[in-house]
């Protein structure tokens, strides 16, 4: 049987971006992933659906014995792949079980997409449309038929150290079976954490967070949406009906979680104690699953104390409206900044925090915030952050809201990774970052579970890269350290799904294939994705990336590529590496010597056949040879400067005419008269001495 937890690895087979021009053919029915699996493109299971993720009919090979289904993410909400290799080591009956997932060819859109695979025992919804309404269960069939069944299943994700994220009827299934014994939970890894069930089923805090952005989760938030959804099965009538969700979130401010969806229905016997145990606001007197492990086993639970709510003796005015507690107010501050900015500076907020609330933190919370605001003056921006800044002070447990926006900072990678695929306006994020926004919520922060050294990291880490031009950085890099969980969203590769820096490699080989594929391979999104993913393998290349000469950054990048292959003990690239033999004239037109250059050319573009990355730069970054066509450059230099001063010095007394000829003629005469002269001398000598020697011979 398949890895539950393998990936599918880019490749060429069945890519729809590597067909020639990218012409429009008519996509297949089946659509292969993984070698071992058929995804039925035709083959709509809409009761499976989940907003934008779409269900469809799979088969698997004889490696895969169970029945399967696939469910097909959405490109701009980044699914829960972090949590898919703890989710799929369980085996619980009571929870979908994961097969396997990955990305893989989707030839319709001429991309690849990311799907999980399923068992396809689901069965049917015990309630398909969960937005309203009750099903009027017996209290006993629920507690045989979902507590304990979804208990056991919490148990065991704690176990994994992981959550669920997605517990709402919509998503609890009969199992197909006649006789309904248990409902078996549905996926919660195709879309950002909390993403689709309702408001109705988020925590207040996460209720005012938008979708994409509720960031991470726990057991204790599944345990609240297990209460909201015990209430909507037992209910027989919805007391909200036809509300809007940011009038769901002012009923439960108001009355309270409880009795907002419990309406006129009354609830006697153990029931009753569960509902009013999950369903506190306060989460420190919110049953934890150890409570609700006591409670099944018949242990009677001591009540916990919570905070105690602050509320007003008289009400502040905003916008027509009276509000009594500090928490609407921060909800609805947004909705005129300028008369909340009227609220500050008028004296009326603190005539009310001090006399209404008297609650001195609270106070020294909002001067705090105030004082933050007007560092910068009261420049443009001025209004958006003070309010932002106020809604925080408020209420510390809400969201951060500025612009339109509501988010929890674990969430903002995702939100922003969203924003960035659909072209939205990521300027607020960068201004979110850019301000202390974020920390000033991590230091006013009162709950519990929230990894402040990590965020305020994380945080920091974001606003240099924002400072820093160099390629590499930006709101790319801050993109993939926020969201870790995210393909390289570069559009060289972007349909690739590359989720890893192994995956970036085989998606720049399937890309090298193409004919209109670019000039060069490296850009600011796949830099980035990979100095977050493995700094080693660029971070020290990026001084030549972004360097404003060409042959410099064709060094850098060929180097970085050579590292990925060499670190991730890849296999060879031959495409890749004649798409680096394709520009590196820069390279060659550094060395000076001709017949040198060709052979390294010659010996180059045979190691590019060889797909080997690392044996190809090795030769071209060749220090010896380099300095050795130095020093023959330099020899001949001085060779060619000698010749020319020679010349220039000929040329000069050439220019002299007569005089020149003079000149050479009386050297030429002194010359030939001193030839002539010593061999007068030499001939006169020997006669003389020949002359002696022979007289004496003869006396």
């Amino acid at each position: 049987m398949n890895n539950p937890a393998q990936t599918a690895s880019p490749s060429t087979a069945n890519d729809p971006s590597s067909s020639a021009g990218g012409a429009s053919l008519s996509p297949p029915l089946d659509y292969v992933f993984n070698d071992n699996i058929t995804v039925r493109s035709g083959e709509r299971l809409p009761q499976y659906d989940k907003g934008p993720v779409k269900a469809y009919a799979a088969y698997g090979t004889s490696k895969i014995s169970v029945p399967i289904f696939a469910m097909v993410c959405d490109d701009s909400l980044i699914p829960c792949i972090t949590k898919a290799t703890q989710f799929s080591t369980i085996l619980n009956p009571s929870l979908v079980r994961l097969i396997a997932h990955g990305a893989m060819p989707w030839p319709a859109e001429k991309k690849r997409k990311y799907v999980f695979i399923y068992e396809h025992k689901l069965g049917a919804s015990i309630m398909p449309d969960d937005r309203e309404g009750g099903l009027d269960w017996k209290p006993d069939k629920v507690m045989d038929v979902v507590v304990k069944p979804i208990i056991n299943v919490l148990l065991d994700l704690r176990n994994k150290d992981t959550f669920h994220g997605s517990i709402h009827p919509a998503n609890m299934f009969d199992g197909g079976t006649k006789n309904f014994d248990r409902v078996v939970l549905g996926d919660c890894l195709t879309l950002p954490i909390s993403y689709h069930p309702p408001v109705l089923y988020q925590t207040l805090e996460r209720g005012m967070t938008d979708p994409v952005a509720r960031g991470l989760a726990t057991i204790d938030d599944d345990l609240y949406a297990l209460g909201v959804s015990l209430a909507v099965i037992l209910r027989s009538s919805d007391p909200m009906r036809g509300y809007s969700d940011a009038q769901i979130i002012a009923e439960k401010m108001e009355i309270g979680s409880y009795q907002a969806l419990t309406g006129k229905d009354r609830f006697t016997g153990a029931i009753l104690e569960l509902l009013r145990g999950l369903l506190f606001d306060d989460p420190a007197q919110r049953w934890t699953l150890d409570d609700v492990k006591a409670w099944l086993e018949g242990r009677r639970n001591t009540p916990k104390q919570g905070a105690r709510k602050l509320k007003a003796n008289r009400p502040l005015i905003f916008l027509g409206e009276k509000y009594m507690r500090p928490e609407p107010l921060a909800r609805n501050l947004h909705l005129n900044t300028t008369e909340a900015v009227q609220l500050i500076d008028s004296g009326e907020m603190d005539q009310w925090l001090v006399r209404a609330i008297d609650d001195e933190i609270l106070a020294e919370r909002i001067q705090k915030a105030v004082n933050i605001a007007m560092e910068n003056g009261r420049g443009p921006g001025f209004p958006e952050r003070l309010v932002t800044r106020l809604s925080i002070a408020l209420d510390t447990s809400a969201p951060i809201r500025y612009k339109g926006l509501s988010l929890l900072p674990e969430g903002i990678g995702k939100a922003l990774t969203e924003a960035y695929i659909r072209k939205k306006d990521i300027q607020i994020y960068q201004e979110l970052i850019e301000q202390y926004i974020v920390l000033q919520w991590v230091d006013m922060h009162e709950g519990a579970g929230i990894d402040s050294s990590a965020l305020i990291s994380k945080f920091d880490s974001c606003r240099t890269f924002l400072r820093q031009k160099n390629i590499g950085y930006g709101i790319e890099r801050c993109i993939y350290l926020l969201c870790p969980e995210s393909y390289c969203l570069g559009d060289k590769i972007g349909f690739y799904q590359a989720r890893n820096v192994d995956e970036v490699m085989y998606a720049l080989e399937a890309l090298s294939a193409s004919p209109a594929r670019p000039a060069y391979m490296l850009d600011r999104h796949i830099i980035a994705f990979v100095s977050v993913k493995d700094r080693q393998s660029v971070d020290t290349f990026i001084g030549d990336l972004s360097a404003p000469e060409v042959h410099k950054r064709i060094s850098g990048e060929i180097k970085t590529l050579a590292m990925i292959q060499k670190r991730g003990r890849l296999p060879p690239f031959p495409g890749i590496a004649k798409w680096i033999i394709s520009y590196l004239d820069p390279i060659y037109e550094r060395i000076h010597d001709r017949e040198l250059r060709q052979k390294l050319k010659s010996q180059v573009t045979a190691l590019g056949e060889t797909g080997d990355i690392v044996k190809l730069v090795a030769k071209i970054d060749n220090p010896e040879l380099m300095m050795m066509d130095k020093r023959e450059f330099l020899k001949n230099m001085r060779y060619f400067y000698d010749l020319s001063v020679e010349q220039r010095t000929l040329e000069a007394k050439l220019a002299r005419g007569d005089v020149y000829g003079r000149d050479l003629g009386r050297q030429v005469a002194g010359v030939t008269s001193f030839i002539i002269a010593a061999l007068v001398i030499i001939v006169s000598t020997y006669l003389a001495f020949n002359g002696q020697g022979m007289t004496g011979f003869m006396g």
